[in-house]
């Protein structure tokens, strides 16, 4: 090729090297220019944008609902306190965390000094050096529950501390300290993430146990998120729209009558027990060996629960969580265990009313039956005694629920038979639970196959004996008793028991409310009830009566008592001991279970508890009221 014919390929290969230089570089160039005019050029004015957008989650905690007895006492409530936090994030003043952290002590210091005149609760360096490295966007308390006062000096604190804030916090309040503690349940503060946000969080109160953990989601409502930018100086200058309002929680009305849950907690606490050389726990609280039992006043014709206490008990107004953390502990005392829900015990002679219906109805005796009881009834070569060693003599129905004759109800229950019997416990609602709202323990049905299964042998007449007399394989929770006894004095309706009675909203709105509900019927006569009642009632008023005591009540009550031998030791045996009852008579309107654990008799030991609270709760009524 010649020389004139390379010339122009040269020249143009050389311009297309040209161009694609061209296109390379100048973006480069372009690039660069940009960020000469923002890095440097416009650096000052950026930085105070930056500096400006400082971004600050608010919580807005919600309003706890509060907890409000029938009568319309408060017995959760709400008080607010103040604290003073600072938040790390917003102190950082370059990426060395041991920066901050000197910038957070040097704060804390100042206001130490100059403004609230205490200490602080903030940590030592190591410590808070620690939190840095867990969660430095977590804020940190420094003064905790700040005074009027106090809260006045930091509103005029000028400048305002860099990060500093109050945030108001909600604690659970008690009006009525140490009354229906099992009932409400413990409230803790728990660790909570913010929604859609990873490395954010607050605290909320809590709860898993009582009332407050059964209805924790309507009672806590619902967190509000208010997210704004501030300034270095603390100042809020725009509020972003992805903020969240709070959703106060909704107050609760139970159907607790006030006066008569402070009169049951006091019954217990005060209750005087004769424990011999029983070796019994002292009692922290009163330094006298601790009483362990519970008691449940019902509505006998709605099922709703007047009072309900177990003991030992404790005071939720006063509780630390490293007391807490010692009843947990405290497995002898075992102070958080609602005995009235969940302890289960042989009934005793509690019982013997419904193995009466059980014989009537299914013709195995009538009201004019007579037996003898020599003061004991043998089986085999056994003998199980009578409360009364040498007899009662000749006697029939109604005059043996009064004084309590073993040897009549053994006898009775083995012509019925315990499938018969198993009929009426399980009507009774022995065996199942009972539908309340914080849930309760089953209890125990005599009954055949549950024997063979447990004990892995067959049913015998020894058993049926025992069961006719409310011990060996029968078991009851205080609660299952109460709800039973209801149904002896209001014509044999078995209610479910409940304790909320409606949940109140915003401006008084009933959010939902609990209707009663009949869970079953007796299978019954209203003749044969009625034997059974004026039973009671003899049981109370007749002579050598087992609930004499209950003629100090201050209305007039029908009643049944109990003692079930709880070990067969013949020395330092140990017995549950009950007493039911309902009044006032004639027209009966709430009925009462009551069980001491270590007592003497359901006569001498748990009657005059009973008495005592029925004095304390209706002794200053009048009979109208």
């Amino acid at each position: 090729m010649s020389k004139e014919e390379q010339a122009p390929q040269q020249f143009s290969f050389k311009g297309r090297m040209f161009a694609v230089s061209l296109v390379l570089i100048l973006p480069c160039l372009l690039i660069v220019a940009r960020l000469y005019e923002l890095q440097i050029k416009k650096y000052d004015h950026y930085s105070t944008l930056v500096n400006k957008q400082q971004k600050r989650f608010i919580i807005t905690p919600p309003v706890r609902g509060q907890i409000y007895s029938s009568d319309g006492l408060v017995l959760a409530g709400n008080r607010a306190h103040f604290d003073l936090t600072i938040h790390p994030s917003q102190m950082r003043t370059g990426y060395s965390r041991r920066v901050t952290r000197d910038a957070i002590l040097k704060t804390t210091t100042d206001l130490e000094e100059n403004i609230l005149k205490r200490k602080s609760i903030l940590p030592n360096a190591r410590k808070l050096d620690l939190l840095l490295q867990r969660d430095m966007a977590q804020p940190i308390v420094l003064f905790k529950d700040l005074t009027d006062e106090e809260l006045a000096r930091c509103a005029e604190m000028t400048p305002q501390p860099k990060g500093i804030s109050i945030v108001p916090r909600i604690e659970r309040d008690y009006p009525m300290p140490g009354v229906a503690t099992h009932i409400l349940g413990i409230t803790e503060w728990k660790q909570r993430p913010l929604p859609n946000r990873k490395t954010y969080s607050y605290k909320e109160i809590s709860s898993q146990s009582g009332l407050e953990g059964r209805f924790n989601s309507e009672l806590s409502g619902k967190t509000g998120i208010k997210v704004v930018l501030n300034n270095p100086s603390g100042f809020i200058f725009d509020e972003l729209p992805d903020s969240i309002d709070k959703v106060d929680g909704f107050d609760l009305i139970l159907t607790i009558d006030s006066q008569a849950q402070a009169a049951a907690d006091a019954a217990l606490a005060e209750a005087e027990m004769d424990y011999g050389t029983r070796d019994i726990p002292l009692d922290s609280r009163t330094q006298r060996p601790a009483v362990f039992g519970a008691l449940v006043a019902m509505d006998i014709h709605t099922g709703a629960v007047l009072a309900m206490a177990s003991s030992p008990s404790f005071d939720l107004a006063t509780l630390t969580p490293a007391q807490h953390a010692e009843m947990r502990a405290d497995t002898r005392i075992n102070r958080l265990f609602n005995r009235a829900l969940k302890g289960q015990y042989m009934p005793g002679s509690i019982i013997k009313p419904l193995v009466a219906l059980t014989a009537l109805e299914k013709g195995c005796l009538n009201a004019a039956s007579p037996y003898n009881c020599t003061g004991y009834y043998a089986i085999g070569d056994s003998r199980i005694s009578c409360a009364r060693r040498y007899g009662h003599g000749e006697l029939a129905l109604q005059e043996a629920i009064a004084v309590s004759c073993n040897p009549f109800f053994i006898h009775a229950g083995i012509i019925c038979t315990i499938d018969s019997l198993k009929e009426m416990y399980e009507a009774a609602g022995i065996g199942e639970e009972t539908g309340f709202e914080l849930g309760n323990s089953k209890g125990l049905l005599p009954e055949r196959a549950t024997l063979e299964k447990r004990m892995h042998r067959k049913w015998t007449r020894t058993d049926t004996a025992f069961a006719s007399i409310g011990q060996g394989s029968i078991l009851v929770t205080p609660l299952q008793a109460a709800c039973y006894t209801a149904a002896l004095a209001n014509g044999g309706t078995l209610w479910r028991p409940y304790i909320t009675q409606r949940f109140i909203g915003k401006n008084g709105v009933v959010i939902s409310e609990t209707t009663p509900y009949k869970r079953r019927t007796l299978p019954v006569t209203q003749e044969h009830l009625k034997l059974v009642q004026e039973s009671m009632e003899m049981a109370v008023n007749a002579p050598n009566a087992s609930a004499a005591a209950m003629r100090h009540s201050p209305v007039p009550v029908a009643a049944k008592t109990g003692t079930a031998e709880v070990t067969s030791a013949k020395e330092n045996k140990a017995k549950n001991t009950w007493i039911i009852c309902y009044g006032p008579l004639p027209n009966p309107t709430f009925a009462v279970a009551c069980v001491l654990e270590n007592g003497a008799s359901g006569g001498k030991t748990t009657a005059p508890v009973v008495v005592h609270f029925l004095n304390k709760w209706l002794g200053e009524l009048s009979p109208e009221q």
